[in-house]
Order: structure tokens, then sequence, then C-alpha cells
């Protein structure tokens, strides 16, 4: 081999003996950056889950805590499952307010059906489609006296909502301090404009321990 192919060689070994290492660090950090949790969100109607199962393919859960001042008949069972499994989780209450007096009633029960339950992820207030067309002024105090509510009590408040009711109702700036949690399905990318901390991005997910489709989330 003549010298100069010699010396090329080793300089191509040397260098990726070098570069190799360097690169495979810089992926690990990008994976760590970009990495998603994937969970959950279950009710009564998701039946008697197998919490050991369903621990080996999600990192959280939200469990329903109630819906309209009716505590949900499976919420203490799915505490004691993802207690007994490792699993984080955080809760999320299904509202039927009609103004400010509504919410901080129902705030008040969440709190007490609380009692003894660690989440680790925040209490969300569902306000499906608007509180069914409820007007945006009203609607806005009302999600921020049930989630001030929540939050002097020392629990983390957030909001769920589809992807349309986000945007046109807390998008501005006085809400950026609320978690949001974004429903719209069946979609490659969630669209709403604003950040937000988590994605339900399918009704008819299938994951281990469950019988059925679950609603599954980013």
């Amino acid at each position: 081999m003549k010298l100069w192919k010699l010396f090329a060689c080793c300089f191509l070994v040397g260098a990726i003996l070098i570069v190799a290492p360097l690169m495979s660090a810089v992926a690990a950090e990008n994976d760590a950056g970009n990495s998603l949790l994937m969970g959950v969100d279950v009710s009564s109607w998701n039946d008697t889950i197998d919490w050991t199962a369903a621990s080996q393919e999600i990192d959280f859960a939200i469990l329903r805590i109630g819906s309209k001042m009716k505590l949900d008949s499976a919420f203490h069972r799915n505490v004691a499952g993802c207690d007994a499994n490792a699993i984080a989780y955080g809760v999320y209450y299904v509202s039927g307010a009609t103004g400010v007096e509504d919410a901080l009633a129902e705030a008040e029960f969440v709190l007490s059906a609380l009692e003894g339950a660690e989440p680790t992820f925040p209490v969300y207030f569902n306000i499906g489609y608007g509180l069914n067309g409820m007007p945006s002024e009203e609607l806005q105090a009302v999600v921020r006296a049930f989630c001030n509510a929540i939050e002097d009590a020392g629990y983390q408040a957030g909001l769920y909502t589809y992807a349309d009711e986000m945007n046109m109702y807390f998008s501005g700036t006085e809400f950026a301090d609320l978690n949001k949690w974004v429903s719209e399905v069946d979609i490659d990318q969630c669209s709403y404009k604003g950040e937000f901390a988590m994605w339900q991005y399918s009704w008819s997910g299938r994951v281990s321990g469950f019988s059925g489709d679950v609603n599954c989330n980013y």
C-alpha cells in the first residue's frame, strides 16, 4: 500500500473513533430532549383495569374523579391500582357549572374527594365544548374560579377541552399559566397554536390491561 493511502486510512479510522462517541452523545441528548410520555385517561366506563399489565406500556394515567357533582365509581379503585404499580397519575373532573358559584362548589367537591390521594399530575377541569355554549367571558371566569380554588389548596390545576375551544377562548396571555390538556384525535399533529402540556390524540387506543378501547395521550 502506498504511504499516502496508509496515512489516509489511519486518519479516517482515527476520525471515526473520535467522532462516533460525540455523535452518540448528541443523539442521546436529542432523544432525551424530545422524549414524550404516553398515558391514558380513564373512568368507570373502562370497567376493571389490570394496572399491573398497563404499567408495562404507559407512563401515566389521568383518572376521572367525578362528573357534575357525582363521584366516579371507579376512582378510588383506580387510585389504588396506580399506587400499587408506581404509575404517576392526575385526575379530571367533568363540569356542569353554570356560573362561578357552581365552579367553586365543584372545586370543593373535588378537593373533598381527593382526600387520601396524592396526584403528581394536575387536577384537570373538563369543560367539553365550552360548557354548552356559555358566553366566553363567563366561561373564562368559571375556569379561573375552579383552577384558583384547586391551586389554593396546594394542587396543580389544569384545563381540558378541544383544540378549537382552546384556540378560541384560552390562547391569550392571561391564560398562559394554565396547564392545558388539548383533545384532537385522529390527526398527525395537534393544531392548538399555544403551549400545552398534554395532547389527547386517540379515543380508541389499545393498551394491555384494558378490555376495550382507551383514550390515549402524549
